[in-house]
């Protein structure tokens, strides 16, 4: 009966190893795996170098300082920044005929007078401007005519002329002598000879005006300069030339030679407002 009990015990203990031996691991043994929320990583993500949880939170929590414009998390990618590129922008200028000072008429008393002032840039000629005076005396008279404003570059190899006159003429057709005028303004464009070589080629399109024997120039002038210099001589104001021109002979019966002053300037600006430099001397 105690062998029969002995071998029942042995055979129970067996089978209790082999069910023991099949049952599956406890809970504590167990690697639970969260589950995976929508829109959410599973995978750890890796970027500038720190690790980064799947909620995009840094481990790091020593890099959670704002980056850029209150940015914050390594995570998040750097803005950058750039200037605004700035261009040099074309100084621009006015040229003017300010005044003219007479101290001799070419005629006996008064000189009906016309002035006319043009400007060439880089070999492009603008349209001469021409205005009547009137009937003048001797004194300072404005003229205040404007070419401008004009765009030169700041460059030696930009030329510009410079050219204007002032003539006496009787005639009464006004659009007649503005054209006149104005084609003589041209041929000093084109023209690098003396002022009395020019006075004399100015006639081949004046000398239809010219009616009354006291008719003539009292002033003419060509003035060649360059972008570069037009920047150093405005580069701490307006540039202003005063200059004399004796007149050139007249009929018998008009008075003496006339002798004028002529006031001239050249500003830069940034608008179209000249500065007005009329000076009395």
């Amino acid at each position: 009966m105690n062998k029969i009990l002995l071998i029942f015990l042995i055979i129970c203990l067996s089978i209790s190893s082999a069910s023991c031996a099949s049952t599956t691991p406890s809970e504590s043994m167990m690697v639970k795996k969260s589950p995976v929320s929508p829109g959410k990583v599973s995978t750890p993500i890796q970027i500038t170098g720190q690790p980064v949880t799947s909620t995009g939170q840094s481990n790091n929590t020593s890099h959670k300082k704002p980056i850029i414009g209150g940015l914050s998390g390594v995570g998040k990618l750097p803005v950058q920044i750039y200037n605004p590129v700035t261009t040099t922008q074309t100084p621009t200028y006015n040229f003017v005929l300010d005044s003219c000072e007479i101290t001799n008429t070419r005629s006996v008393h008064e000189d009906t007078d016309y002035a006319s002032l043009g400007v060439s840039v880089s070999r492009i000629n603008g349209t001469p401007q021409t205005k009547s005076l009137g009937n003048l005396n001797n004194g300072i008279h404005p003229i205040n005519l404007v070419v401008g404003p004009t765009p030169v570059a700041a460059n030696p190899n930009t030329p510009v002329i410079i050219a204007f006159q002032i003539i006496n003429s009787g005639y009464t057709d006004h659009s007649a002598i503005v054209d006149a005028a104005a084609l003589a303004i041209g041929s000093l464009f084109g023209n690098s000879t003396g002022v009395q070589v020019i006075a004399a080629a100015t006639l081949k399109y004046l000398g239809g005006i010219f009616t009354a024997n006291c008719d003539g120039t009292v002033a003419v002038d060509r003035i060649s300069t360059n972008g570069q210099q037009l920047a150093e001589w405005t580069a701490s104001g307006p540039h202003s030339v005063r200059t004399f021109y004796p007149g050139t002979d007249s009929a018998t019966g008009c008075g003496s030679n006339s002798k004028y002053y002529v006031t001239w300037h050249v500003e830069k600006v940034t608008s179209g407002t000249p500065t007005n430099l009329l000076r009395r001397k």
